[in-house]
């Protein structure tokens, strides 16, 4: 992922996701684009430039991915939403605000 950009590659989210395929491939590119712009929107941007919050950017927005595929959704489900997971990732990612 190139933090700076915000961008995770359309082949790390296959290798998360275990597909080996080019099916869906236009599909997951969406994916990638939703969860980008849903993340930045719930936290603001700020987290992109602190490389500190890299993994943790990753990880989020790859369970959201997931969550959206497995849903074959290009909405962010209630269930992903309220995931103890994700809101305690998100209120870490918006605390870069914060930091000098």
């Amino acid at each position: 992922m190139d933090l700076a950009s915000g961008k995770i590659t359309l082949q790390e989210v296959k290798e998360y996701l275990r597909i080996d395929y080019e099916d869906d491939d236009n599909y997951i590119s969406d994916l990638i684009e939703v969860s980008d712009f849903y993340i930045d929107k719930a936290v603001g941007a700020e987290y992109k430039s602190k490389p500190a919050y890299e993994k943790i950017a990753i990880l989020v927005q790859k369970k959201i991915i997931k969550d959206m595929y497995d849903e074959r959704s290009t909405t962010v489900t209630d269930r992903t939403k309220q995931s103890i997971i994700v809101t305690t990732i998100f209120e870490n990612l918006e605390s870069a605000q914060w930091e000098t």
